[in-house]
């Protein structure tokens, strides 16, 4: 009865644990994390056709910056040289053909579509 008991109240403080670290962590602020790669476009287009396996556990989940040439920009997304896509955390309007430096998260590579996805990003310069 006693060992029940015990392993009741464990399974309790387990599941609190995991309610408290899992569900109420905050958010990461990615505008103010200092960014743990600054690349060109061009350069992270080539080290993923080169070897994305070894690319994407480099990149995946950091703070990065990526510098190239807007060459779309939507609702809430600015294109850079065609491959990367920003999803924005404010819409900044800025010129098609001009260059730029945008700082988010890195999400992932889409090899289908050889693009590049990166979410919470804001425009740097």
């Amino acid at each position: 009865m006693i060992r029940k008991i015990a392993f009741l109240l464990l399974g309790i403080l387990v599941l609190f644990g995991v309610y408290k670290f899992v569900l109420n962590s905050a958010e990461r602020d990615i505008e103010s994390e200092k960014a743990s790669f600054n690349v060109s476009a061009q350069k992270i287009i080539k080290e993923f056709s080169d070897d994305s396996a070894k690319a994407s556990t480099n990149y995946q989940d950091k703070t990065i910056e990526i510098t190239g040439v807007i060459t779309n920009s939507e609702a809430s997304q600015l294109i850079l040289d065609g491959i990367v896509i920003c999803e924005m955390t404010k819409k900044d309007t800025i010129a098609i053909g001009k260059k730029a430096t945008i700082k988010g998260r890195f999400v992932g590579y889409d090899d289908l579509m050889g693009e590049l996805k990166m979410d919470q990003s804001t425009l740097i310069k």
